[in-house]
């Protein structure tokens, strides 16, 4: 293996770009009535989160910027261990705003 390989991680879990990953799973931010994220991309955030990616590695697969990520992050991680929830972030998403 090449010295490159062994410093990219993600090089072979990394999802295709934003774009056309989010628009294949029916959630392409950008054309919602809401800008939040997709139920897809809180899943992935999530176990992004759980490997142990830091928010701004997140944001780069994700294509968002990281303060986005921290935000989403910080408004639903559960209190008592300080975990992201998927589910919990989506029930409190499709409150009436959207």
């Amino acid at each position: 293996m090449a010295a490159a390989d062994k410093k990219d991680p993600l090089r072979f879990t990394r999802p295709p770009r934003h774009d056309s990953f989010m628009r294949r799973l029916g959630g392409a931010n950008s054309y919602s009535k809401c800008n939040t994220s997709s139920n897809a991309e809180r899943y992935t955030l999530g176990l992004l989160g759980q490997r142990g990616l830091s928010p701004a590695a997140i944001a780069r697969i994700l294509g968002r910027h990281r303060s986005t990520v921290g935000r989403e992050v910080r408004r639903n991680r559960a209190h008592s261990d300080g975990t992201y929830r998927p589910p919990l972030a989506d029930w409190y998403a499709r409150g009436p705003a959207c």
